[in-house]
């Protein structure tokens, strides 16, 4: 399973211990559901059905039907697979959805445990084998107004909508809206990053960001949570498209203002820097006159962190941002990672550092008082 999410385009998968490779062989090799094409390696049915697997999606596709008000279980889709006409054994049923679902990623949506999976890895789909139970599955028609929202969200990443209507293709985007985040990251636990935390911004963004992060299902995210957390009505198949065009407006300004929440934090930090460093708050003069108060202190600095922070602050770093961000993980930590209590912490860290300096200095001039006289 493994191998079928991460490897489609290589030959046989990737795979390279005997056992796996039978096992690709027997079920994808010689049945033509990997193959080399014209544009490389693919995972998908083909005219080429040697072992007439074209029934068994014609029974997914069925089953999928069924799925368009509610949602239906993998457990039951096998159950349905195992029967006749197709027979298919309940070890061979998970891989075979899943080619069928990585060659149809655009029309289904999948659950795990009741919560939605915006971007299904190969975790997701041992899943299929071990717990199929707690995987659930939905196919989503849309018209109209909503169709409209679908086409407009998918098409600013390049996706065309093609073939069946779906939402499916308008929630990747929104998912990959946060990972472009400063700081993103997710775990098994949850999103993190200074900007899925911040309460410095507006309710509407902080709105915003708890749908997307709290989303179980795809069409109450696009048409109902989302409009909601924008201050707006659910999307209905009637709505107008001053409506839709208000919905894009809002969403564009909160995501915007989720993303400028970092660079206000790391200009708040460059003007922290300049004021416990004795420079001009911003300014292009401010690193100028920063580098020449340190650079005496290099050879002075009787610890590697103060050696390093000293190194960085006089260093000619061309990113004013970058030269922050390298200045905070020695003093805190990176601002990244920080909460809205991260910059009080960081302030008292940077107060610290500068009293170390100011004994460093004192410790330096008295040398030179010293040097003069045993000179003179």
């Amino acid at each position: 399973m493994e191998a079928m999410v991460e490897g489609p385009g290589k030959p046989e998968l990737g795979l390279e211990k005997k056992g796996d490779l039978e096992i690709y062989r027997d079920l994808l090799g010689e049945t033509g559901l990997h193959h080399k094409g014209p544009n490389g390696y693919d995972l998908r049915l083909t005219k080429y059905d040697p072992c007439k697997l074209g029934g068994v999606w014609e029974e997914i596709d069925s089953f999928l039907e069924g799925t368009e008000d509610k949602r239906k279980n993998a457990e039951e889709l096998f159950d349905t697979l195992s029967g006749t006409p197709c027979s298919v054994s309940r070890e061979i049923a998970p891989v075979l959805f899943a080619a069928y679902f990585l060659e149809n990623t655009l029309e289904v949506a999948l659950y795990l445990d009741g919560c939605y999976e915006p971007e299904p890895g190969a975790a997701f789909f041992s899943m299929l084998s071990h717990r199929p139970s707690l995987i659930e599955m939905r196919r989503f028609s849309v018209t109209g107004a909503r169709l409209e929202v679908c086409k407009r969200i998918a098409g600013a990443s390049g996706v065309t909508l093609k073939g069946r209507s779906s939402i499916v293709p308008a929630v990747g985007p929104l998912y990959r809206s946060l990972e472009q985040l400063p700081g993103y990251s997710r775990s098994g636990k949850g999103y993190y990053g200074y900007s899925m935390v911040t309460r410095t911004v507006s309710p509407r963004c902080i709105a915003l960001r708890n749908a997307l992060m709290r989303a179980r299902d795809p069409h109450e995210l696009l048409f109902s949570e989302l409009p909601e957390a924008l201050g707006l009505s659910p999307v209905e198949t009637n709505s107008t498209k001053d409506d839709i065009d208000l919905l894009f407006v809002r969403l564009k300004e909160t995501l915007d203002e989720l993303a400028d929440s970092y660079q206000k934090l790391l200009d708040r930090v460059k003007d922290e820097i300049a004021l416990w460093m004795g420079a001009p708050n911003v300014s292009p003069g401010m690193r100028v006159v920063i580098r020449e108060k340190y650079s005496k202190l290099l050879d002075a600095g009787q610890t590697a962190a103060a050696r390093n922070l000293i190194g960085i602050l006089i260093d000619d770093i061309d990113d004013d941002d970058t030269w922050a961000e390298r200045i905070t993980c020695i003093v805190y930590k990176h601002p990244r990672c920080w909460d809205d209590g991260g910059f009080a912490e960081f302030q008292v860290e940077m107060m610290k550092a500068t009293k170390r300096f100011d004994e460093l200095e004192e410790m330096t001039r008295k040398r030179r008082r010293l040097d003069n006289k045993v000179r003179a």
